[in-house]
């Protein structure tokens, strides 16, 4: 199993065989999901360059859903 983090590039390898390899997969998919959502939560500043600010101040759809801003939708951020 390799599990690689989008955010930093992080790399886990892990590397089990055995009759429990079953058990010991589903304990290490839960361990690598507990560790994704501990990082989720941590609030870390967003640090962007003067072209993600361009590309955000006249972003005209969410870059994750593609549905299209309304007016105030970035005055949250």
């Amino acid at each position: 199993m390799n599990v690689v983090s989008s955010i930093d590039g992080n790399s886990e390898e892990f590397l089990h065989r055995g009759e429990d390899c079953m058990d010991v997969f589903v304990k290490k998919i839960i361990e690598a999901k507990d560790k994704i959502m501990n990082n989720m939560k941590e609030n870390k500043k967003n640090i962007m360059t003067a072209n993600d600010w361009r590309d955000f101040k006249t972003a005209t759809h969410c870059f994750v859903y593609g549905k299209e801003l309304k007016e105030g939708d970035k005055k949250r951020f």
